[in-house]
């Protein structure tokens, strides 16, 4: 039952963000569910980290001493391990994402080549950044289906404005809406993929002892934070309207609040 868990989260944190990111993006007022949407992931990713991922984290090392008396001290280490790995992947996935984000009619001539081009270099950079999305929701479940639902969401909610600023860029390319369509659909995939890769390691590494959950968990935290305050958190700063600036804070302030009383009052129902 818990690969099937698996296999459900990850389709639905990749082809459901994809579709309820195209609702969004046939909405007149897109760009300002989006701007909202990105500010409540910023939240729930943050919620996610602390209340669910590291302090499970921190849990296991206590009970099992995996790191012995210091075991807090070297699972904090892993989450700002995750931070830096992470920060180096963003390195390696931003080329292709600033390249593509290059518009084309400043350096090419909107040939079909140069969509083809742009296109792969997109879905590249999204395969790669779903792929670790689905670690994500693999290590949720490792903890439980309760966390396992917590963390897809969470996921979620940052893929949906994801989904609906690449279509953006591929069609401001000059590429069809089927093609962009199609291509995001693939790059969806990769959750899923990276989720049961992710998850069957996980399970071979439990039979070893629940202890080297700890440092895995607290890795993926360092992800979600990394994600929450270089990715978007920044990009929120940029609002000049005073009034929709404060909106966007209450509304992240709300993902917060959201993810951390699903985690308060859900986790008790698997304890």
């Amino acid at each position: 039952m818990d690969w099937l868990y698996v296999i459900l989260a990850g389709l639905g944190a990749g082809l459901l963000s994809l579709l309820l990111g195209l609702l969004i993006l046939n909405n007149k007022k897109e760009s300002v569910i989006t701007s909202f949407a990105t500010a409540f992931a910023a939240g729930t990713l943050i919620a996610a980290a602390f209340f669910d991922l590291l302090h499970e984290a921190v849990e296991i090392g206590e009970e099992t001493q995996v790191f012995g008396e210091e075991s807090v001290f070297f699972i904090m280490g892993f989450a700002v391990l995750g931070i830096l790995i992470f920060f180096v992947l963003e390195t390696v996935l931003s080329r292709f994402h600033s390249h593509a984000r290059i518009s084309p009619c400043e350096d090419c001539d909107h040939s079909g080549k140069e969509h083809n081009h742009m296109g792969v270099m997109i879905t590249i950079g999204d395969s790669l950044h779903n792929f670790m999305d689905g670690i994500a929701i693999a290590a949720g479940f490792l903890i439980s289906p309760i966390s396992g639902l917590i963390i897809t969401l969470a996921v979620m909610a940052h893929e949906i404005p994801q989904e609906v600023g690449d279509i953006a860029i591929m069609r401001a390319s000059g590429m069809s809406k089927k093609k962009a369509i199609w291509l995001n659909a693939v790059s969806s995939l990769a959750s899923l993929v990276g989720a049961l890769i992710f998850f069957g390691i996980g399970k071979a590494l439990g039979e070893l002892g629940d202890g080297w959950f700890a440092p895995i968990f607290a890795v993926v935290a360092g992800f979600f934070i990394y994600i929450a305050a270089t990715d978007i958190i920044p990009t929120l700063h940029e609002e000049k309207n005073r009034k929709i600036a404060i909106a966007k804070m209450l509304t992240l302030i709300a993902g917060v609040v959201v993810l951390a009383l699903l985690v308060y009052f859900l986790h008790p129902l698997i304890d």
